[in-house]
């Protein structure tokens, strides 16, 4: 075999080997770590407003985010698309009711809090759960290279959408230039 050969050969079983080390090891631990600092960076927003008086801190609506999101945190690491089947399989209804559901508990706890604040919590949980899937979708070679092109598709419609406006008036312009230019 040709030394060329050789030196090819092995230059593509290291770029594999590197290839194969960033999707399977440096990748998955970015996506834990960055969805913990964005679990984070939320948490510290909930307890900001609840310290400026959305809510107590003792207010079960607060406790209930926060002691969520601080599960996030601590199982981010298990947080991937074939993690999340087996548990939601295999976790136990009784330990679920032993805790009480956290829909139910959350609910109750925003139940007799002002519109605005439940509002604003209600967000917090919204984007605490926005947060978790798109952490689920980032882990996942799969569940990402089904989103990507329909996300690409909504992407790219918005898109359009908000450069329409310009394209048309840089379409008037060039007509104006062209226009001019054909006269002369």
């Amino acid at each position: 075999m040709p030394e060329t050969a050789i030196a090819t050969a092995m230059l593509s079983i290291a770029s594999l080997v590197g290839l194969g080390t960033l999707r399977f090891v440096v990748r998955p631990r970015h996506c834990v770590e960055f969805f913990r600092q964005e679990v984070f960076e939320l948490r510290d927003r909930l307890f900001i407003d609840a310290a400026n008086g959305l809510v107590g801190f003792d207010h079960p609506a607060y406790v209930a985010l926060r002691t969520t999101m601080n599960g996030y945190i601590l199982m981010a690491h298990r947080m991937t698309y074939v993690h999340l089947l087996l548990l939601l399989l295999l976790v136990r209804r009784r330990d679920i009711e032993k805790c009480g559901p956290f829909d139910r508990r959350f609910q109750d706890a925003v139940a007799n809090v002002p519109d605005q604040a439940r509002a604003r919590l209600l967000e917090y949980r919204l984007r605490m759960d926005v947060l978790m899937l798109k952490h689920v979708v980032r882990s996942s070679l799969v569940l990402s290279a089904l989103i990507v092109p329909v996300r690409a598709a909504r992407v790219s419609q918005r898109v359009r959408e908000a450069i329409s406006t310009p394209v048309r008036k840089l379409d008037d312009i060039a007509y104006v230039d062209g226009m001019q230019a054909h006269a002369a």
